[in-house]
């Protein structure tokens, strides 16, 4: 738990979930005298073969029974989760360096003031509560990067998921090709989460860069955009990296010019076999149209989520269009139309007029396809307007809180578009 940037050391380690693990009587006491006074009501005082969830261990170097080896190994066994605070005699200083050197958190000196130990109790718990942090973020990751999360109910999106959790259980380079959009690099950052390697770091290049270079490679997962617009240099640098001993895993996103690189002799062929040995290959858009009404959904939960307002409805009318729509720039051009929509929409529901398409290249707007659609952003707004007028009987006052503006800009709007009551007869 945090307030602000502080955290409440006393909710992120409880008191029910401290161990003290002493033979020493007066420090069990004294312990129980300095404990409740910061906030460490209840606590359990036992040996290391104690059983329990504990978050933190106030464990005394008279109790290891034997060397601090031996206790940290049980103590780790018997509570993996726990912290561990050592707390020694002046002389047994170099057994509690040799602790913390074998995974304890830190140690304190007897005799200690309870200034002393508050400090180390609350210098654990923030520590313990970082950790637990980090923890619930690498859950969260792993939630965003499931293999469902690459939308489709086609059968070619079931047989990409079913070779991206084979392509997990093997460390061998992996190309995956598709049109750009096509969510190449999502696939590939869904199979780094759930290899060995979902604890090591991502490294992302771009063979289209001038300066790529693969010196630094040593571990984790490099996924390289671009693959076949790699230098000479560059191709050079990459095979010698694979032929010699490594501990990374590539992963290639190439396009479909990658076998025309190859062809005309521009890309290495020895290192193109290497990398087509395992391939992933990504359908467009366009040849998997029964996939679209998931991905609409999908896109417009996360919108929601992350805008904080109701997850939006599509009408039959706008799911129609979509669904004719051949989408040249694949699922990329479909999330940023429906981001585009739901910024225009003032209710829930998106409607024909909201699609404004705006490709992931460029950036350019065109209306989907339909004779009906406004050719422009103003026109959209013009209808907007207009029908919102319409909806609530050419009052000024309701139709502007509708739209989300003051009387004076609708006012302006109106002027400035030529609309008049007469028109929607």
């Amino acid at each position: 738990m945090r307030t602000g940037s502080i955290y409440d050391t006393r909710a992120v380690v409880p008191a029910s979930s401290l161990l003290i693990i002493s033979v020493d009587i007066d420090l069990c006491r004294r312990l129980s005298e300095i404990l409740p006074g910061i906030g460490y009501s209840v606590f359990d005082i036992g040996g290391s073969e104690t059983g329990g969830n504990y978050g933190l261990i106030l464990a005394d170097s008279k109790s290891t029974g034997g060397s601090f080896q031996e206790f940290m190994v049980v103590c780790r066994r018997r509570h993996p989760e726990a912290e561990i605070i050592v707390i020694a005699d002046p002389a047994d200083v170099p057994s509690a360096c040799e602790a913390v050197l074998m995974g304890a958190l830190d140690f304190i000196i007897a005799p200690f003031t309870s200034e002393e130990i508050q400090t180390r109790m609350q210098k654990a718990s923030i520590w313990i509560a970082m950790r637990n942090e980090a923890e619930g973020l690498r859950r969260r990751v792993a939630l965003d990067y499931g293999f469902d999360n690459f939308i489709g109910v086609s059968e070619a999106v079931e047989n990409i998921r079913h070779r991206a959790m084979r392509a997990v259980e093997v460390e061998s380079p992996l190309m995956i090709a598709g049109e750009h959009g096509s969510g190449r690099e999502l696939l590939a950052r869904i199979i780094h989460h759930h290899s060995r390697r979902r604890n090591e770091a991502i490294r992302v290049c771009d063979g289209a860069d001038d300066d790529a270079s693969f010196d630094g490679l040593d571990a984790g997962t490099v996924i390289i955009r671009n693959i076949e617009s790699l230098s000479e240099s560059g191709q050079d640098g990459l095979l010698e990296k694979l032929e010699r001993q490594h501990d990374f895993r590539l992963i290639a996103l190439a396009s479909l010019k990658f076998e025309t690189a190859v062809e005309s002799g521009r890309f290495n062929r020895v290192l193109w076999e290497s990398l087509r040995a395992l391939t992933i290959d990504i359908p467009p858009l366009r040849s998997r149209l029964e996939d679209v009404p998931a991905l609409v959904g999908y896109f417009l939960r996360r919108i929601g989520d992350d805008s904080g307002r109701p997850v939006l409805s599509v009408t039959p009318e706008a799911m129609r269009l979509m669904a004719r729509r051949r989408w040249p720039g694949n699922v990329g051009e479909l999330e940023n139309t429906l981001k585009t929509a739901a910024a225009l929409t003032v209710a829930d529901m998106i409607e024909p007029d909201h699609l404004i398409i705006v490709t992931p290249d460029d950036d350019a707007t065109e209306p989907v396809s339909d004779s009906s659609s406004p050719r422009s952003l103003e026109q959209l707004e013009r209808v907007q307007i207009l029908r919102s007028l319409e909806g609530n009987g050419w009052n000024y006052s309701q139709t502007a809180q509708e739209l989300g503006i003051g009387r004076t800009t609708l006012w302006r709007k109106i002027k400035k578009y030529n609309l008049r009551q007469a028109a929607t007869a």
